[in-house]
């Protein structure tokens, strides 16, 4: 296969751009680091296929990698990147939703400040304990836990719980990138912070404890994608969005009555019950018991040999017959689209633009302005 020349300072100015490494770009093309790094040496190029797996991950197109200078990106008001802590063990897929999601967020960003929009200012996190934590939060954001449990499913807490966080000027995506990649992520900002979930994770359940998870994060001022780590940060987030979700008092109250009073504390009956309850994760129920002391030690481990029923139906997450425009919504969110939308009837974009961002035709436009209660 034939190689193709490129200038090497385009590929060096592409990679820094979208925080890519040279180890990941041997990932994407199946080349050695050392072929890597001639091409970005200039002292070799890549073959035609190589080239088009390069432009495809760093979202550029081949004739781009043989301009003769880097463009002028002092004015552009997408010109952000997103340095994610880990992004150096990051996927191609994941490094690409980042990269995506930065460039959503800075145009964001552009249109709230265009608004005139205040700096959102979260609870302060210093010296508090998750649960303390929590609790501001549910304040903070009027969450009702009576309102919590009378939701009709899983699905329903998260999209009421997202609901909510977006009304507070917080960026929300919710995207498919495969179930062999992170939960989710979250990237600070003054005035628009986003949070990122995986869309393949499909239940409720889970989307609801990693919207919470990465609402922590932003509210220390991380950036990280969501693995499974074990850390301080991550425990204490972890924390958090167990006890948002399982209020301590309501939790003894629920488990003195009923049914649930008559299961065995490590007894998966007693773990489901409650997660239907709250619509959290088993994983967080079990967290949440043994925090308490109303499970022992071992549950995590017994709930890890047991599977979370999925929700199916009207109950399911991402529901069925839905239009082009409430896919779109859903993917990018209440907040996003309010603010692309307000660029357009600020004049500051052009409907064409409008429509490349939330990826819709113009009557698929109208529809979703109309689900968002605005006119364009």
């Amino acid at each position: 296969m034939a190689k193709v020349p490129i200038n090497s300072v385009m590929l060096a100015w592409a990679m820094n751009q979208s925080d890519a490494t040279p180890r990941q770009l041997a990932s994407v093309t199946s080349r050695p680091i050392h072929a890597v790094e001639a091409w970005l040496e200039g002292t070799d190029n890549p073959h035609v296929g190589d080239l088009s797996s390069l432009a495809r991950f760093l979202g550029r197109s081949p004739q781009f990698f043989r301009l003769p200078k880097p463009p002028d990106t002092a004015k552009s008001p997408v010109n952000r990147r997103a340095a994610l802590v880990d992004a150096v063990d990051a996927t191609p897929r994941e490094s690409l939703a980042v990269r995506q999601t930065a460039r959503l967020q800075t145009i964001s960003r552009w249109s709230a400040d265009k608004l005139g929009a205040e700096p959102l200012r979260l609870p302060a996190v210093q010296g508090r304990t998750a649960a303390a934590y929590a609790q501001t939060v549910r304040a903070w954001l009027g969450w009702q836990v009576r309102e919590q449990v009378r939701a009709t499913s899983k699905a329903r807490v998260f999209r009421d719980l997202r609901r909510a966080i977006e009304a507070k000027g917080i960026l929300v995506f919710l995207q498919k990138i495969g179930d062999d990649n992170s939960r989710g992520f979250s990237i600070p900002d003054s005035h628009v912070p986003a949070i990122f979930i995986n869309a393949s994770f499909r239940l409720g359940s889970v989307r609801s404890y990693t919207l919470l998870h990465e609402l922590a994060h932003l509210a220390r001022g991380d950036a990280v994608l969501h693995h499974e780590q074990d850390n301080a940060a991550e425990r204490w987030c972890e924390a958090f969005a167990a006890a948002f979700l399982i209020p301590a008092d309501d939790l003894a109250e629920y488990l003195s009555k009923g049914v649930v009073s008559k299961t065995k504390p490590d007894d998966l009956r007693r773990v489901r019950l409650v997660s239907n309850r709250y619509g959290a994760s088993w994983q967080s129920v079990g967290y949440r018991l043994v925090e308490l002391k109303h499970a022992p030690d071992h549950l995590p481990a017994i709930i890890a040999q047991g599977s979370e029923p999925s929700e199916s139906g009207f109950g399911s997450p991402d529901g069925g017959g839905r239009t082009a425009a409430e896919i779109r919504l859903d993917e990018y969110g209440s907040e996003f689209s309010r603010l692309i939308v307000s660029a357009l009837q600020e004049q500051s974009l052009s409907a064409l633009d409008v429509r490349k961002f939330l990826r819709v035709d113009a009557e698929q436009l109208q529809e979703l302005v109309t689900h968002l209660g605005i006119s364009a």
